[in-house]
């Protein structure tokens, strides 16, 4: 793993992958080898120019492994729902990025990530995981994010009148 540790911080991420592969194979109850599989598959697969499917795939299976030794990380499990989206595996990347905001209800990011498939998917809830985020990070109000869907503006718009209403109230 120290040789895959070093090719990743070089930015070798196919060969880093490979490495991670090798010491995941030689620990398999390891969970961190895996998701240093997957992250590392995963950044092959983007640094490709038309992306690569294999190491995408690589990098879901990894991510899943390691989910599965070590649920509880909702960061991880986060990475694994935007790669399923990546995949154009819709319907799991929403599932599985719920599962991180449960696992993760104050991560403000979390919230975020999820109301934005949700809105990719054109699903009504994306406005409430908007208005979870806005009350977890009021200061992001400000961003241009919020002005660049009519789904966005309304939860902004949304949330702000519910803080003018406490304010007042």
């Amino acid at each position: 793993a120290e040789r895959a540790i070093e090719l990743a911080a070089a930015g070798q991420w196919r060969a880093a992958a490979e490495g991670f592969d090798r010491a995941a194979q030689l620990d398999p109850a390891f969970a961190l080898y895996w998701f240093d599989s997957g992250y590392a598959h995963g950044r092959a697969a983007a640094d490709a120019p038309a992306g690569d499917p294999a190491q995408l795939a690589a990098a879901i299976r990894g991510y899943e492994r390691g989910l599965a030794l070590e649920p509880i990380y909702a960061l991880n499990r986060a990475t694994l729902a935007m790669l399923y989206a990546q995949a154009g595996r819709e319907r799991q990347a929403i599932e599985t990025m719920w599962q991180a905001t449960l696992d993760a209800p104050q991560s403000d990011l979390i919230a975020l990530n999820y109301g934005a498939l949700l809105e990719a998917a054109g699903d009504r809830r994306a406005g409430e995981a908007y208005a979870v985020a806005l009350a977890l990070q009021p200061r992001s109000a400000g961003a241009a994010f919020w002005r660049e869907s009519a789904v966005r503006r309304a939860a902004l718009e949304k949330w702000q009148a519910g803080q003018v209403a406490r304010a007042d109230g």
